[in-house]
C-alpha cells in the first residue's frame, strides 16, 4: 500500500473537470457509460478539486448498483459475493435491506490483483 506522502495528491483545477467531463460525454451519449456513472465521476472530481485528499462522498448502494460499478451482471455479483471474493461487507438497512458502502466499492475496483490497494486512501 502506498503513502499519501509517496503520492502527494494536488488539486483539481475546475479546467480539467470541465475538460475530463467533456472527454465522458460522447461515452455517456452512446451508453458505453451511464448517466449516473457520469454523474458520480463528475461529482467525484469536483469534490477532488475542492478537497484532493478526501474520498468521494459516502453512499450507501444496492446490490444492483454496486454490480452495475463493478461491470458485472447482479447474478454474478450474488455468485461471487456468496463465494466470499468481496472484501467488502453488506449492510443491513432494516430487517431485509442490503446495502454496500459506494467507497468500498471503489477501493476494491483500484486494489491489484492480490488484494493490496494501488492508491493511497
Amino acid at each position: 500500500m502506498t503513502t499519501a506522502s509517496a503520492h502527494p495528491q494536488t488539486a483539481l483545477s475546475p479546467a480539467t473537470v470541465k475538460l475530463v467531463a467533456r472527454m465522458l460525454a460522447p461515452l455517456m451519449d452512446c451508453g458505453t457509460i451511464s448517466n449516473g456513472e457520469y454523474g458520480t465521476i463528475v461529482t467525484a472530481l469536483k469534490s477532488l478539486g475542492k478537497n484532493p485528499s478526501r474520498e468521494p462522498p459516502l453512499k450507501l448502494i444496492s446490490p444492483q448498483e454496486a454490480a452495475e460499478l463493478l461491470g458485472i451482471s447482479y447474478s454474478q455479483f450474488r455468485t461471487l459475493e456468496n463465494e466470499g471474493l468481496f472484501p467488502f461487507v453488506r449492510k443491513m438497512v432494516g430487517n431485509k435491506t442490503v446495502r454496500y458502502r459506494n467507497v468500498d466499492i471503489y477501493r476494491y475496483m483500484m486494489s491489484d490483483d492480490s488484494g493490496k490497494e494501488v492508491m493511497s486512501k
